[in-house]
């Protein structure tokens, strides 16, 4: 069984923020992979109003009961082109 849900709120026209929770567990195809669940939540910063440009900061707490608790920090930076219709 897999699960995995998103949130994402905007605070202002260029800031959102987010949080995504995953749960794995009994997954036959892949025997080697323990139970686990990850928190992650995020920061996205715009950079224009066409919403083409961000740069989000990501937190993740992972846990299994192979490896434990492990934290982890990201920074993504991103570039959209196209129109919305294609986002």
């Amino acid at each position: 069984m897999a699960v995995v849900s998103a949130l994402v709120y905007g605070v202002h026209p260029r800031i959102d923020l987010g949080l995504r929770g995953e749960y794995v567990s009994g997954i036959s195809a892949a025997e080697d992979l323990d139970e686990r669940f990850r928190v992650s939540p995020n920061l996205t910063f715009w950079f224009n109003d066409a919403r083409t440009m961000f740069l989000r900061l990501q937190y993740n707490y992972d846990h299994s009961n192979d490896f434990g608790d492990a934290h982890s920090a990201w920074a993504q930076f991103g570039l959209n082109w196209g129109g919305p219709e294609v986002r």
